[in-house]
C-alpha cells in the first residue's frame, strides 16, 4: 500500500487467497488511512457493516483501481507454472516490485522425488533467478511452523527453508503472539 501510493507498481502474486480477500484486506487498510475504518471483520462477517461502510468501500475502491496496486490469484501451484504466470503478470503491468505469498505451498513439477528442504532450495533458487531476470524486487512471504512455546522467530526458525536465508538481502522475521495464553 505505501509504495504504490508513492508511485511503485507492485504485484501481489496470491496462491493461497483469492483476489476478493486481498482487495478487502487492502480496503480495510486503506479506509482507516483515508479517514473511514471499514473493520476487516466486516468483510468476513463478522460484524454488521454500517451504513456508511459501503461509502467508504467504495471509496477505496476507487483509489485502488486508480493505484499501482495489481493482484494475481492464479491457482497454478507447480514452480514452472508459477514462473510462467509471474513472468507474464510482471510483464504486462510494468511492476517494479512483485509480492508472492506465500511460497511454501508451490508443488514440485519434476517427477523426481525430493525432499521438502532440497525442494524449497529449489524453489528459493529458481524464484531469485527469475526476480533477477525481469529486475523486479521481490518480498517473497513463507509460514514458518509455530513454536511451542510462542517464542519469537529467530533465523533458526527458517530451518528447512534456509536457501532463502541465502538468497535473500533482507529477511524480516514476523510474530504475532498467541494472545490465547
Amino acid at each position: 500500500k505505501n509504495m504504490a501510493q508513492q508511485g511503485v507498481k507492485v504485484g501481489m502474486f496470491s496462491i493461497e487467497v483469492k483476489t476478493e480477500t486481498v482487495i478487502f484486506k487492502l480496503s480495510s487498510m486503506l479506509s482507516g488511512s483515508m479517514g473511514f475504518e471499514i473493520p476487516y471483520s466486516t468483510f468476513r462477517g463478522i460484524t454488521i457493516p454500517k451504513e456508511e461502510h459501503l461509502d467508504s468501500f467504495v471509496e477505496t475502491l476507487k483509489f485502488l483501481k486508480n493505484s499501482n496496486i495489481y493482484v494475481n490469484d492464479s491457482s497454478r501451484t507447480t514452480i514452472s507454472d508459477l514462473e510462467t504466470e509471474v513472468r507474464r503478470f510482471i510483464k504486462v503491468n510494468e511492476l517494479d516490485v512483485l509480492v508472492i505469498d506465500h511460497l511454501g505451498i508451490v508443488k514440485n513439477d519434476t517427477h523426481t522425488a525430493m525432499k521438502r528442504n532440497d525442494l524449497l532450495q529449489h524453489f528459493s533458487m529458481r524464484v531469485a533467478g527469475l526476480l533477477k531476470d525481469c529486475d523486479v524486487a521481490g518480498l517473497i512471504m513463507l509460514q514458518l511452523k509455530r513454536s511451542q512455546n510462542n517464542e519469537m522467530p529467530t533465523m533458526d526458525s527458517l530451518g528447512e527453508t534456509s536457501q532463502y536465508e541465502k538468497d535473500a538481502h533482507l529477511i524480516y522475521l514476523l510474530h504475532q503472539p498467541d494472545l490465547q495464553e
